[in-house]
């Protein structure tokens, strides 16, 4: 069970930086005004759904980009919740995904 939790974290800790590589490519590219190469906010919100809310937003935070898309500033923190919720569920429901001991 252990190895299960430790892939689970290891894939936490890919899709964040996979979040955090997919903004930073997609502010680089706005930079230097290369608007062919730019990164979908739907790809961003993929990335979010899958887990990796957290480098995304935090990266927004930090380095103030994009904090006028109100779909980014406002859907993001639901999006966590959401991912949140949903560990929880899984947490307590007994799904004998997580076991509770």
């Amino acid at each position: 069970m252990v190895l299960f939790y430790v892939l689970i974290a290891a894939f936490l800790i890919a899709i964040n930086f996979y979040g955090l590589t997919l903004i930073r490519y997609q502010r680089l590219a706005r930079e230097e005004g290369e608007e062919g190469k730019n990164v979908s906010d739907g790809k961003l919100f993929t990335v979010a759904f899958l887990g990796g809310t957290l480098a995304i937003y935090i990266f927004m935070m930090i380095k103030k980009y994009r904090l006028k898309s109100i779909a980014l500033v406002v859907g993001l923190p639901l999006v966590f919740i959401l991912n949140a919720y949903f560990v929880y569920f899984l947490i307590t429901s007994g799904l004998g995904i997580f076991p509770l001991r």
